[in-house]
């Protein structure tokens, strides 16, 4: 019964950091302060964790990423540990949680299907096998599941020191809004033709009565 508590508090604790503080490439002074600048290669490896986490609960919208959503990067000399890869697989293809179903790390086996996720994407020998299973993996696995060993990945390996994954209302906004704001925004969408962003390029205004939930007798 203490396995569980272990998976917990390693994972909770982890992704309590999940914002961590953003570490540029090149370092240069501009009157006499510290200054860094992210290369290339920093950004497109930015760019791809903003793509990548886009609209999660959807099927990957971009073009580029859909050859790799089929299979895994397979040889072994892709990895440090294949020992461990090879764990995940085995537990892949026994079953794990469905994708759209309700994930909670609090649950043992969920939470050492996220930790074996996690040495999946660690022992990726290099940025090229890592993105590729990211991206199989996005495709193929549960949402949350997904997210919390992605945001483990981003914290732990070297290459990706510096990024920084989306804040967690922007990857789950509907969480954070209750039915009134999303039936007032599409009311306002179907009868507006101006409202939207992709329409005016700019905030739109939806309107929801919290104060009204909070309870007043007491």
């Amino acid at each position: 019964m203490q396995r569980p508590g272990c998976w917990v508090v390693v994972l909770g604790t982890v992704l309590s950091f999940c914002h961590g503080t953003y570490v540029p490439i090149t370092q240069a002074k501009v009157d006499g302060l510290p200054v860094k600048y992210a290369d290339k290669e920093f950004l497109v490896k930015q760019k791809f964790f903003f793509e990548i986490l886009r609209h999660l609960h959807q099927p990957i919208a971009f073009e580029e990423y859909l050859p790799y959503t089929s299979r895994w990067v397979t040889d072994p000399s892709k990895y440090t540990n294949y020992t461990e890869v090879a764990e995940f697989i085995q537990t892949y293809e026994q079953g794990v949680l469905k994708k759209g179903q309700i994930f909670t790390i609090y649950n043992y086996w969920y939470a050492k299907e996220t930790v074996q996720l996690y040495r999946f994407f660690e022992n990726a020998i290099d940025w090229d096998t890592y993105y590729k299973n990211v991206v199989w993996a996005r495709a193929n696995l549960n949402e949350g599941m997904f997210l919390s060993a992605l945001t483990l990945s981003v914290l732990h390996r070297k290459d990706l020191q510096g990024i920084v994954l989306p804040a967690i209302y922007e990857i789950h906004p509907h969480l954070f809004f209750d039915g009134d704001v999303f039936q007032d925004a599409t009311n306002k969408r179907a009868l507006d033709p101006n409202y939207g962003f992709y329409a005016n390029k700019r905030n739109n205004l939806a309107l929801a009565n919290y104060t009204a939930w909070f309870a007043t007798q007491f």
